[in-house]
């Protein structure tokens, strides 16, 4: 199991009733701020954003140049589909979030919601029909650590949520599949199991995988072993059993991965966590990836090399999906 950080780091736990109370002094708006009027010309006026609980036009939205999510990547964010003005599995992602920052001991209360802001972004930008994504980004907010740069102490977080339009993965991917890359820098440590900011390892994967033409990169720990993608988890089917990797492997578990493992208990098939090396799923009979936006998506080839054929589960995944 990899430790989290709240064990070596020595962070200490708030009071829940504080954390409510920071946040409540965060979100303190007059009424008129937080009503989004749907937009004449959202293309020359751009969109609304929701940050800090205030409903802004994004020329007007400020952060501060002390903010720690833009000084160290220090916060975390969701990014969510969200489908005729409704968000899929909002509640998990929240949890997710919440667990984040919990653990590095960002103030968000444990009640936070986000229904009313995406309801809000979503009428005022265009969006409450086809798809969207919805993004919710936290940080620690303004504020130094003393004579260092570590954790400050309570202070009050910054949040921004926006809302613009999603484009789905070209039809024919999903039948012919994608081609992936492997990347080959190792993926490990505590952070790996948080959506963080500090995106830059996940950001030189992907551009490592369009350098070589592929859609998406493979990320393997240091003893070479398959974790993730750059912005998916992966699976891989041999007939009846779907493997991926182990629950305490340090890879980020998707909020598509908690739907798919039922999906596939419901169908009959048995799921099995095991580490395997990428030369090894070639031989299966379907190899898939997921996450929020793009549901499970096959995966056609890997390094160049042919991936099984079948599509029987991705499809399965994506006919039941849309039935949510």
């Amino acid at each position: 199991m990899v430790p989290s950080i709240s064990t070596w780091a020595g962070l200490s736990s708030m009071t829940r009733t504080r954390r409510r109370n920071i946040w409540k002094r965060s979100t303190k708006a007059n009424a008129a701020s937080r009503i989004c009027r749907p937009l004449m010309n959202p293309e020359k006026q751009g969109i609304f954003v929701m940050l800090n609980g205030r409903c802004l036009l994004e020329s007007r939205a400020k952060i501060s140049i002390h903010d720690r999510g833009f000084l160290y990547g220090d916060g975390f964010f969701e990014t969510i589909l969200c489908v005729d003005g409704r968000p899929r599995f909002l509640r998990d992602h929240e949890a997710r979030l919440l667990s984040s920052c919990l653990e590095f001991g960002i103030n968000l209360p444990d009640a936070v919601h986000f229904d009313d802001a995406i309801e809000k972004l979503t009428a005022a930008n265009g969006l409450t029909t086809g798809p969207a994504r919805i993004k919710i980004i936290v940080t620690r907010g303004k504020g130094l650590a003393g004579p260092g740069i570590g954790f400050p102490a309570a202070g009050t977080p910054t949040v921004l949520v926006t809302a613009v339009p999603y484009r789905a993965p070209a039809e024919n991917l999903y039948g012919k599949g994608i081609g992936m890359a492997v990347f080959p820098q190792a993926h490990s440590g505590p952070l790996a199991r948080h959506k963080s900011l500090n995106y830059l390892f996940s950001l030189a994967a992907r551009q490592y995988a369009a350098e070589k033409k592929a859609y998406e990169a493979l990320l393997c720990d240091p003893q070479g072993m398959v974790l993730e993608c750059s912005a998916a988890n992966i699976y891989a089917r041999k007939g009846t059993v779907v493997s991926l990797p182990p629950a305490d492997a340090p890879y980020l578990h998707g909020v598509m991965e908690k739907q798919i493992l039922k999906i596939l208990e419901e169908a009959g098939y048995r799921v099995s966590r095991t580490y395997f090396r990428p030369e090894s799923i070639l031989s299966a009979d379907e190899v898939f990836i997921s996450n929020a936006l793009i549901g499970a998506l096959p995966v056609a080839d890997i390094d160049g090399k042919p991936c099984g054929p079948f599509r029987e589960v991705s499809s399965l995944i994506r006919r039941k999906l849309e039935e949510t």
